[in-house]
């Protein structure tokens, strides 16, 4: 991964294409800005529900509280569910507003690819593994033939997996590469051909942490058709027997 970004930079050095160091970081600096900011916006609602204890106010506390507890019982890891959705929806996010956080495209285009690639890199090796248990990655043998593998947990310890963490792992893994197809559609149409290049990385890199673990979770291409045919034979069965009755 690291070569392919390695050329990537000296083919935009072949081209006079030149970088700031403010283009390259201002994208994570307003990210943690934002959460600095989200943070101190809590706390200062937590310190005006204590300066303000009527009872308006003490029964949203209440419930903020019993929402926190939730969250904090259900989510056995709740900081890398938390960056499980943040890095690819601050992505979208940024595209879609990266007329009001810039009016430069470098920046925008520079903080969407840094996004994106903590994206897979986070989803790929930590999000899957702690939330579902799983992980997939692609190794080339001595003959230059790829070949998919596959890790999961063992039976034994399936039963640790959080139900509300794996609902977050695989809405997040799914929903957002949908939104990567549209900003390819609408792209093309509007003929907006500058961030086409940047909407297919998004779509490429989130479908391909998708494929990955749905063949991760099904167990690759032999299950697929397993599946499907069980499917089949099992709606077939079900149908001929109530033509029977």
């Amino acid at each position: 991964m690291w070569k392919n970004v390695g050329r990537v930079a000296s083919h935009s050095n072949h081209h006079h294409v030149r970088f700031s160091l403010k283009d390259v970081f201002i994208g994570p600096i307003l990210g943690i800005l934002l959460l600095v900011a989200g943070i101190a916006t809590f706390i200062e609602y937590e310190i005006d529900i204590k300066a303000n204890s009527n009872e308006e106010s003490h029964d949203a506390a209440v419930m903020m509280h019993f929402v926190m507890n939730i969250v904090t019982v259900t989510l056995i890891h709740p900081l890398a569910s938390f960056f499980h959705l943040f890095f690819r929806t601050s992505a979208i996010l940024v595209y879609l507003l990266c007329d009001v956080i810039s009016s430069r495209f470098i920046v925008c285009m520079v903080t969407i690819i840094l996004l994106l690639s903590c994206d897979f890199w986070t989803v790929k090796n930590v999000s899957g593994r702690l939330l579902v248990g799983l992980r997939w990655w692609n190794q080339v043998d001595e003959d230059g033939r790829s070949h998919w593998m596959f890790e999961s947990r063992k039976s034994d310890d399936v039963s640790k997996i959080s139900a509300a963490e794996s609902r977050v792992f695989w809405l997040g893994l799914i929903v957002c590469p949908i939104f990567w197809v549209v900003f390819v559609f609408s792209t093309i149409f509007s003929f907006n051909i500058k961030w086409l290049v940047v909407v297919i990385m998004g779509l490429v890199l989130q479908w391909a942490n998708l494929y990955g673990y749905v063949r991760c979770k099904v167990g690759g291409k032999s299950s697929l058709r397993n599946m499907a045919k069980s499917y089949l034979i099992g709606e077939f069965l079900f149908w001929t027997s109530h033509e029977f009755v």
